[in-house]
């Protein structure tokens, strides 16, 4: 196939998949992810004052918070021609169709056959937990993923001298967009294990540029995250994290949810590519491939990796080992007398597809749509701007956090971002009884300690705590304000010598 042909045929694949994501993206108006909210904060705050915001008046109540900031100065170098809330829909999910073009290098790399590969290059675009993941968010996933797959290439081909150069620059910025860099050097090593074993002859080239990623990120994070470290020991690893949302984030999940997160063609052929690799045929390029998905499986079973993420990364990996699969099936039905099965395979792979891939990647992102902000409760926000004072610190649960900080610009009682707390598992146990209690001593108590003011009665409270309205609350302690599907409640209370007084 002419070279043209192919880079016409991945332009039209990668610009309907950023219309399919850009049409769903805008069939609402806000965000379906509330830590899209935090990321929106710092887009806005860096396109005005150049740094992130670090430390945060606002989020549970003032505190310092260290992250990785390129994603969020690439957003903002456009919001400064745009709107930032158009960008944050627009550019995230551009990236993430930037994930046909990097899986068609590698498989076509692999393969050698640019059919194959432009095929599963279709495939990569609908990955349903991806798809999913990256649509109405600001998620850093829609960069690092396909960064991910651009880097293995590389690697693989690292003894040209231009793809040395480009492996470089790619992987510091990695390390300077997000942590999952980790477990591509993890990846790296493994596989450098595994050719050893297999007996294969190691490659210099790759063995210094392992161990120089290696280097350089532990030098990197070392100064970047060396106090969080000191801080938290070992539950850094976890981000802080209390024990009530660590086993959401870490939990596991059936091998049928798997599988429909994944996609079934991809999963079943993706296993028995490796089971074949592994046992059968011997294949440098394809033991990275494995070692990736080796590495991803034991840090998820070791809890070490966001299923969301584990998952992302498991599907993308098992799609491109499901372009090799195809790639021998079809070469072995050609050496038969089942040769004209070919064509009828092809059918019944694409048909499957589109009950399996696709149909659930357009079912998710309805979902998503249905998910996202509803109206009704960013004009009760808003208008909590207006009934509090400036100093004022809201009373809400954790996943409305980011929301009170961004739309009603008040201190909130907690969000999603633990670094750095000092008694994170405290206060969410605090926000917990603040909403179950029905004593108004000790919720006057849990409001005194942490310095609230106001307490927010949100539909996100009603089906956390399965709640119609709060127990404790009386006339003589608070003023309620009820909105349109809101209920804010002034504390009027103080607590003296542990007696409560008007």
């Amino acid at each position: 196939m002419r070279k043209s042909w192919i880079v016409l045929i991945l332009l039209s694949i990668f610009i309907i998949v950023s219309g399919i994501r850009i049409y769903y993206a805008f069939e609402t108006t806000y965000f379906s992810d509330n830590d899209a909210y935090f990321a929106l904060r710092q887009v806005e705050y860096i396109k005005e004052h150049f740094v992130p915001l670090y430390n945060d008046p606002l989020s549970f109540g003032g505190r310092v918070y260290v992250f990785l900031p390129l994603f969020h100065y690439i957003l903002a170098i456009f919001a400064k021609i745009f709107s930032p809330i158009v960008i944050a829909k627009v550019l995230p999910n551009i990236f993430a169709s930037t994930i046909v073009f990097a899986v068609y290098l590698l498989v076509q790399d692999i393969t050698k056959n640019e059919e194959i590969a432009i095929f599963t290059s279709i495939f990569s675009a609908f990955i349903p937990v991806y798809f999913y993941t990256t649509l109405n968010t600001i998620s850093v996933y829609s960069v690092v993923i396909p960064l991910t797959v651009l880097l293995l290439y590389l690697f693989i081909n690292i003894e040209q001298e231009t793809n040395l150069k480009y492996f470089l620059l790619a992987i510091v910025l990695f390390m300077l967009t997000h942590t999952s860099v980790i477990l591509l050097i993890l990846s790296l090593i493994v596989y450098l294990i595994l050719i050893k074993i297999e007996d294969f002859k190691l490659n210099r080239s790759e063995v210094e540029i392992t161990l120089f990623s290696a280097f350089i990120m532990l030098w990197m994070y070392l100064l970047i995250f060396k106090k969080a470290f000191l801080k938290h020991g070992l539950s850094f690893i976890w981000q802080n994290m209390p024990i009530k949302y660590a086993a959401a984030y870490f939990h596991q999940i059936s091998i049928w949810q798997a599988i429909y997160q994944i996609g079934i063609i991809p999963f079943i052929l993706g296993i028995f590519i490796i089971y074949y690799y592994l046992f059968n045929l011997k294949d440098k390029k394809v033991y990275l491939l494995i070692s990736f998905v080796m590495t991803t499986t034991i840090l998820l079973w070791l809890r070490l990796i966001k299923l969301e993420l584990a998952l992302i990364y498991l599907s993308v990996m098992l799609v491109i080992l499901f372009g090799i699969a195809y790639h021998h099936l079809n070469n072995y039905i050609r050496t038969t007398k089942f040769s004209k099965l070919e064509t009828p395979l092809f059918v019944l792979i694409c048909i499957v597809f589109v009950l399996t891939s696709i149909l659930p990647s357009i079912s998710l992102a309805n979902r998503s749509v249905e998910e996202s902000t509803k109206p009704s409760l960013i004009d009760d926000l808003i208008k909590i701007k207006e009934l509090t004072p400036n100093d004022a610190r809201i009373g809400a649960p954790i996943n409305d956090g980011h929301l009170i900080a961004y739309f009603a610009q008040r201190k909130n009682f907690g969000d999603t971002n633990f670094l750095f707390l000092d008694d994170a598992n405290e206060v969410v146990k605090d926000i917990d009884e603040l909403y179950t209690t029905i004593s108004k001593i000790k919720a006057s108590e849990i409001l005194h300690k942490n310095g609230i003011n106001y307490v927010l009665f949100t539909p996100n409270t009603k089906e956390e705590y399965s709640l119609e309205g709060l127990k404790f609350v009386d006339k003589e302690c608070f003023t309620e304000t009820e909105l349109w599907v809101t209920t804010l409640y002034k504390n009027k209370c103080v607590i003296i010598k542990s007696m409560m007084a008007k």
